[in-house]
């Protein structure tokens, strides 16, 4: 694991380097291959609202099994199973920085999930969103939150992964919802 950061930090201040020996910004570059403009939106920014929001409805979820786990719990395994989402951004980092500029269309181009086959812009916006659900990473945190709601819940496994399918569901809606009103 050290050998894989400290690979992608050498090649991240590579870029960075060629960058300041061309004097133009390779930052924005990579940024605009793969999002919006880095004034624009962070990757980052987003996050503690959505572990807000995860830590809600892992709450509600495991009150639909019986899981004693509190708000603040829920929140705590909301938490702790987002850190796949970093080694997510690693991932796509690694990703823009190897693969041709053609092939990077979106953040769907640099997933690892059934959303990566399609063309985002002939696939609607709201399928887009949906089939970005079915990716390593978000089935590994809500395997992580059935986990979570498994030990600090004191359900069965059966009953947390049935909680975290719930997660699960409702964030797909979340997700389908938002990115219908979006366009």
């Amino acid at each position: 694991m050290k050998k894989t950061i400290a690979a992608i930090t050498a090649g991240l201040l590579l870029v960075a380097g060629q960058a300041v020996a061309q004097n133009n910004s390779a930052t924005v570059r990579v940024g605009d291959r793969v999002g919006a403009e880095a004034g624009a939106s962070s990757e980052f920014a987003g996050v503690p609202i959505a572990v807000l929001f995860v830590g809600l409805f892992t709450w509600g979820a495991g009150k639909l099994v019986g899981a004693k786990a509190t708000l603040g719990a829920a929140t705590v395994i909301a938490t702790y199973s987002y850190f796949p989402r970093l080694l997510e951004l690693l991932v796509s980092g690694a990703q823009v920085l190897l693969l041709p500029e053609e092939q990077i269309t979106g953040r769907a181009s640099v997933s690892l999930g059934a959303a990566r086959a399609l063309d985002p812009d002939t696939a609607s916006t709201a399928l887009m969103a949906v089939l970005m659900r079915v990716d390593v990473f978000t089935l590994w945190v809500t395997f992580l939150i059935a986990v979570g709601l498994r030990v600090v819940g004191k359900v069965p496994m059966s009953k947390a992964l049935v909680a975290a399918g719930v997660v699960w569901v409702l964030g797909g809606l979340f997700t389908f919802l938002t990115s219908g009103l979006a366009g």
